[in-house]
């Protein structure tokens, strides 16, 4: 029968209050809309702390291609999946022998 070993949690690494998110909202979208102060409040009534972003909060002000954005979303959710998986494998205490017979 199938069991679940181990479970793990992984966060990317730049972790930003969700009072600088909206003062970087503010920063970014002022100038499109008049009314920014009113459509900030959703960052007040979200009972969110802190938000998690791969890259740094600027990179996202940053002028990117869809490729450029597409490939890095990739790489990062690739990188965050192996950290979560090797955790797991090392709380189970699970070889790479172990898990050979699957990938042969």
């Amino acid at each position: 029968m199938s069991k679940i070993e181990a479970i793990a949690t992984v966060m990317p690494e730049n972790n930003v209050s969700q009072t600088e998110i909206a003062s970087f909202a503010r920063r970014i979208f002022k100038d499109r809309y008049k009314d920014i102060d009113r459509l900030l409040q959703v960052f007040d009534n979200g009972d969110i702390v802190n938000r998690q972003f791969v890259m740094p909060i600027d990179w996202y002000a940053e002028a990117h291609s869809f490729g450029e954005k597409n490939d890095t979303f990739i790489e990062k959710a690739v990188d965050l999946g192996h950290e979560a998986i090797s955790k797991c494998l090392q709380d189970a205490q699970v070889t790479m022998l172990r898990l050979m017979p699957f990938f042969v």
